[in-house]
């Protein structure tokens, strides 16, 4: 509706990719109140943005930043050697960490088997052979070995990538962020350089889920400047995840939207939900809600 009403730009935001994700689903599969265009026109309006280990779904995937830029600067190549340098890291710490990978224990064809998926049935052939203990740990450096110089490869790879296309990159990335109207995010993505262009231009903040995030959390999207905030929760129900034992004494665990209302700010009520049977709506809305839902 705000969109339809003439508002130019929304940042959307929550705290957890599973929360802001399900807002990009529904606009998806719904599209917005009052806005009637075709699906590629639709697409255009929103975006997601996301960190580079961020996994989105396939409903997901076509909104992400990432996407857009591989669709519209053939950015593949480049994009599959960062997954693949992501995954030598991961094997690489597992090789020097993982106890489980010590060929002294009984998960040690497991852990060896996970390492060399592309060729797994050369490997397990190799196993039933029943290698020394030596011979393991010998086949456990170099597959380390592997990994590093296969890391080194796609690194260069990446550089001389980046050095090739960086400046487009760049300016096109800008470009889809500022040609959004709606761009959603996590919390903790709204402070870093991908959304700068946008600076002062967001006429609207929504933040969902707000009373399930720590105030300095909440507070990280207002560095951009919006001109509104609308804050989205229910401070009866799950409250932010904090670990301190003396979270409660300092505050520190009080989400921000909890302490605009301990400060007497307005709120606005919704009284019908959709969820429940008249039934079981009856005693949440007595206890909690003084019968207002």
């Amino acid at each position: 509706m705000l969109i339809a009403s003439g508002v130019e730009k929304i940042l959307v935001c929550a705290p957890s990719n599973a929360a802001i994700d399900e807002v990009v689903t529904r606009l998806h599969n719904r599209g917005m109140v009052g806005v009637d265009l075709e699906e590629e026109k639709m697409k255009e309006l929103f975006i997601r943005i996301g960190s580079m280990d961020y996994d989105p779904s396939p409903t997901v995937k076509p909104h992400t930043l990432d996407q857009r830029l591989i669709d519209t600067l053939n950015f593949q190549q480049l994009y599959d050697n960062q997954l693949k340098l992501g995954h030598s890291d991961t094997l690489l710490a597992l090789v020097k960490s993982n106890s489980l990978l010590s060929p002294d224990t009984p998960a040690h064809r497991v852990g060896m088997q996970s390492l060399i998926s592309p060729n797994l049935k050369k490997l397990k052939d190799w196993l039933k052979k029943n290698p020394s203990i030596n011979e393991q740990r010998r086949a456990l450096v170099q597959i380390r070995e592997k990994i590093v110089m296969q890391g080194q490869k796609i690194k260069k790879s990446i550089e001389e990538n980046t050095l090739a296309a960086g400046g487009d990159r760049r300016y096109q990335e800008n470009s889809i962020v500022h040609r959004a109207k709606i761009v959603m995010t996590t919390l903790a993505m709204s402070g870093t350089e991908r959304l700068e262009i946008a600076k002062d231009k967001f006429e609207y903040l929504i933040i969902d889920e707000a009373c399930q995030c720590i105030e300095p959390s909440t507070l990280i999207p207002f560095s951009l400047n919006p001109h509104r905030v609308i804050l989205v929760g229910d401070q009866k129900q799950l409250p932010a995840t904090t670990f301190s034992e003396n979270s409660e004494e300092t505050k520190f665990s009080r989400s921000f939207f909890e302490r605009l209302l301990d400060n007497g700010y307005q709120r606005f009520m919704l009284s019908i939900q959709y969820r429940m049977h008249p039934a079981i709506r009856a005693y949440p809305s007595k206890i909690f809600y003084e019968n207002r839902i």
